[in-house]
């Protein structure tokens, strides 16, 4: 018999043995941690709910290993990408691909009821508008992107070597199907 592959959950239990997360002992952010870091990064609140960056960053320490890839195929705001910038630095080098639809702000601000979630997609819609781009998620996305590999800039890895930060958008077109 060949070499196989491993579930992701076996490469856990297998380094693991408690897959309970100790926030506390973790260092692993809340909800209301990541809407402050992110608040202080963008300058405003623009997004609902965001994921604690520390909590990615926990979960890809797992199975991270240098030059490998992330993929999140519902980036949102961005989190996993910036996730993995800070994982890099002082480590190795790794990427990310984040997909994420042309989910427009306007439209979910009409059918949305939540008060909270009114007020920050206006954010979003006006913060974008200053800015003269589209009232688009996945603009806000790159927004925190840029900013977040500009933190990272002058990091480097294990190895001395300086971090590639930079990042690349890439567009679907439509589809004739």
């Amino acid at each position: 018999a060949g070499e196989g592959f491993k579930r992701p959950t076996n490469l856990i239990k297998e380094k693991y043995i408690c897959l309970v997360i100790d926030k506390k002992n973790n260092s692993v952010g809340t909800n209301e941690t990541a809407s402050a870091e992110l608040s202080s990064l963008m300058g405003g609140n623009y997004f609902s709910y965001p994921k604690p960056m520390s909590l990615i960053e926990h979960l890809i320490n797992f199975v991270l290993d240098e030059d490998d890839i992330v993929l999140d195929f519902f980036a949102g705001s961005g989190t996993t990408g910036h996730a993995v910038f800070n994982w890099c630095s002082g480590r190795k080098p790794a990427r990310f691909i984040l997909v994420q639809l042309q989910e427009n702000l306007a439209d979910s601000l009409a059918v949305t009821s939540d008060p909270g979630a009114k007020l920050v997609l206006q954010n979003g819609i006006d913060f974008l508008e200053k800015l003269g781009r589209l009232p688009l998620l996945s603009e806000l996305t790159k927004i925190r992107l840029k900013k977040a590999s500009l933190i990272h800039k002058e990091s480097t890895y294990s190895n001395g070597c300086a971090i590639d930060s930079g990042f690349r958008v890439l567009t679907v077109e439509s589809s004739n199907m």
